[in-house]
């Protein structure tokens, strides 16, 4: 769906939830490519997301650690 949306709505940024397949980083390349900022949602820590981290995909990555009830932030990377 993300290459069908830039094709035919041109947007500025595309909201997906729970990437983690090689297809969805293709895609989510291409759109960054095009000019699209991201914002995405996925399960893992910095040790499973290298490739992501390495690709500078996103401007910000923030990682949340389950604190009792509440998720609370535990570290974030920019990129400037």
């Amino acid at each position: 769906g993300i290459i069908r949306a830039i094709r035919s709505m041109s947007p500025t940024v595309v909201v997906v939830d729970e990437i983690g397949s090689r297809d969805d980083l293709e895609h989510l390349l291409l759109a960054k490519k095009s000019g699209v900022e991201i914002i995405a949602t996925m399960h893992g820590d910095e040790n499973n997301i290298a490739e992501i981290v390495e690709l500078k995909l996103f401007k910000n990555i923030i990682f949340l650690k389950k604190n009792n009830e509440f998720d609370r932030v535990e570290n974030i990377i920019k990129y400037v």
